[in-house]
């Protein structure tokens, strides 16, 4: 008997499958990582587009080396100094031509994000705007970065209207030859 139920369950599980892979072939997932721009330079306050720093640049690599087996779609920066650099590297691995948004205008910039068929998505903001945006892309609380914040990484999971975010730390920490 126990022999017939076990073939009987092989035979149910054999014929709902194709079922089960259409369903998860008919949602599409989008994921949507957001960071903030590496170490940058601030000896000089009274520059408003500091450059990073050396550990900066290293970070920026070591993100480029994080997203090397994600197949970006497309890469996205403000346009300062600072995001920019830690983008290229990234967009440089994936061939990808940097897209600028304005962080003053991050409704604007989440509703357009969520609209696009792009899947796999980077985007790389500031301490002020980068958890901000996680939260009005997944409409979700999400804890504001303070200044020394530099090893968050958000990953913004949307399928079939659901969001969830997840936030990684980076393993990545300067030696004391690069701060």
């Amino acid at each position: 008997m126990t022999l017939h139920l076990g073939r009987a369950l092989c035979l149910a599980a054999l014929l709902l499958a194709p079922s089960v892979w259409a369903e998860t072939i008919a949602t599409h997932t989008k994921s949507i990582y957001l960071v903030r721009h590496a170490e940058k330079i601030i000896s000089d306050s009274h520059t408003q587009d500091p450059q990073l720093t050396e550990c900066g640049h290293a970070r920026a690599q070591s993100l480029a080396h994080f997203f090397k087996k994600v197949p970006l779609n497309a890469v996205y920066s403000t346009n300062y100094l600072r995001t920019l650099h830690t983008a290229e590297p990234v967009a440089n691995a994936h061939n990808l031509k940097i897209q600028e948004y304005n962080p003053r205008q991050l409704e604007q910039f989440a509703q357009s994000l969520l609209q696009q068929s792009d899947d796999l998505i980077l985007v790389v903001g500031h301490s002020n705007t980068t958890a901000t945006l996680a939260g009005l892309l997944s409409a979700q609380p999400v804890s504001a970065l303070t200044e020394a914040d530099y090893d968050r990484l958000y990953q913004v999971v949307l399928n079939a209207g659901n969001a969830q975010v997840n936030v990684f730390h980076q393993t990545f920490k300067c030696s004391d030859q690069q701060k």
